[in-house]
């Protein structure tokens, strides 16, 4: 069996979660422009490897939501 295909153990994902909440980081804007102005900085003050892994988390988060779209009508193969 492929290692990558067995799926995490609910600890190893609540050990996860508290880690991801740990480097939480969050900001309250007043405008559109203002939360865009805090996003541009707060990416480019980032690491290419931490730009890298944020878009590939949520690349692999897009398709879950769109295999469940599709499940939901019918289509695709599921989740």
């Amino acid at each position: 069996m492929n290692i990558a295909s067995t799926p995490p153990s609910a600890d190893a994902i609540s050990k996860r979660s508290l880690a991801r909440r740990a480097r939480m980081v969050g900001n309250r804007a007043h405008s559109f422009q203002e939360a865009d102005d805090w996003d541009l900085d707060y990416w480019q003050a980032q690491g290419a490897k931490a730009r890298l892994s944020a878009l590939v988390a949520l690349r692999k988060e897009v398709e879950i939501v769109e295999r469940a779209k599709e499940q939901a009508h019918g289509h695709g193969p599921g989740l």
